[in-house]
């Protein structure tokens, strides 16, 4: 007597079967950019778009990062996975231009259940400038992130606190990302 398929096999049997009923259906082009999301200022982070490899300002491995434009061009999407010092330290930043008050904002997220920080800020002088308040081990805080791009394959990324209200701030990360492949 042959064994007793199990429930996984039987499920995927089930779904194979029911593939097979589908009709064949081309393969889907990426979506164009929004109208929506066409503006120059909406490509203002375009320089942060790629695949990298981060390293601590001394040189040590800090991260890899991949950052996409996705939603029809309107979230600019980044995946963080830490490395080095920061291996097992992984999250996610959403980043949007509002056309209303013409700022940036992001929202990010992590696996180390601090909950959620959201920032907002604007490009000028070739920066990327986003801020906001926080709360850590230290205290509350006041949070600013600047992304500069060095060159075509390299940005850095400056990551700082201020205890009192922005009178000083203190360096938590300065972050050098690399473009894979240049």
């Amino acid at each position: 007597m042959p064994p007793k398929p199990s429930r996984r096999m039987l499920s995927l049997a089930v779904l194979a079967g029911a593939a097979m009923l589908l009709p064949d259906r081309p393969a889907r082009a990426a979506p164009a950019a929004s109208p929506a999301c066409a503006s120059p200022e909406h490509h203002q982070f375009d320089f942060w778009l790629g695949d990298w490899t981060v390293a601590n300002a001394d040189g040590a491995p800090a991260g890899a990062s991949s950052v996409t434009r996705e939603l029809d061009g309107c979230v600019i999407h980044e995946h963080w996975q830490g490395r080095g010092a920061s291996q097992g330290y992984d999250g996610q930043s959403f980043n949007v231009f509002e056309k209303s008050s013409r700022t940036w904002k992001q929202s990010w997220v992590d696996n180390a259940g601090r909950g959620m920080a959201l920032l907002q800020g604007k490009y000028g002088d070739e920066k990327m400038i986003l801020q906001g308040e926080g709360d850590s081990p230290k205290g509350h805080h006041r949070t600013r992130i600047t992304w500069s791009r060095i060159d075509s394959g390299k940005v850095r990324q400056l990551v700082e606190f201020s205890f009192d209200s922005g009178g000083s701030w203190n360096v938590v990360f300065d972050g050098r990302y690399s473009r894979i492949g240049k």
